[in-house]
C-alpha cells in the first residue's frame, strides 16, 4: 500500500502567507457584481443596461396586451356566442321532448325513423 504523507503545520509556518490565503472575507453577491461592474467600460455598461430595461418594459407591455386580449375574447364570446349555443341546444332538447311524446301518443310507428306503417319520405317503387 502506498504511504500516506501526513503535513505538519510546522511545515507551512515557514510561510507566513500561507495562512493569509487561507482567509478569504466574504464577499456579498452585489459586492462581487459590482466589482465585475468595474471591469467593462461605461459605454458596454450603459448599453446592457439599456437592453435589460427595454427587454422589461417590452415583456411587460406584451403581458399586458395578452391579458386584454384575453379579456375581449372571452367577453366576446359569452356575450354574443354563448346565446346561440344555449339557444340551439334549448331548440333540440325540445325537438326530442315533442318526438317522445309524439311517440307515446301514437306508438312507434310516428318516430320519424320508423320503418313499419310509417309515411316514409320516398315515393313508392313501381
Amino acid at each position: 500500500m502506498p504511504d500516506i504523507e501526513v503535513l505538519d503545520d510546522s511545515e507551512n509556518a515557514a510561510d507566513g502567507d500561507s495562512d493569509k490565503d487561507l482567509d478569504v472575507e466574504d464577499e456579498t453577491i452585489l459586492e462581487r457584481i459590482f466589482a465585475l461592474s468595474e471591469m467593462f467600460p461605461n459605454g458596454v455598461r450603459n448599453f446592457a443596461a439599456k437592453c435589460v430595461s427595454k427587454s422589461a418594459s417590452g415583456a411587460a407591455l406584451a403581458f399586458q396586451f395578452s391579458r386584454r386580449t384575453v379579456w375581449v375574447l372571452g367577453t366576446s364570446f359569452i356575450v354574443l356566442w354563448l346565446p346561440v349555443v344555449l339557444e340551439s341546444e334549448r331548440a333540440g332538447l325540445t325537438n326530442q321532448q315533442q318526438s317522445k311524446e309524439r311517440q307515446m301518443l301514437l306508438g312507434p310507428a310516428s318516430s320519424p325513423g320508423g320503418l313499419s306503417g310509417g309515411l316514409s319520405a320516398l315515393p313508392p317503387m313501381s
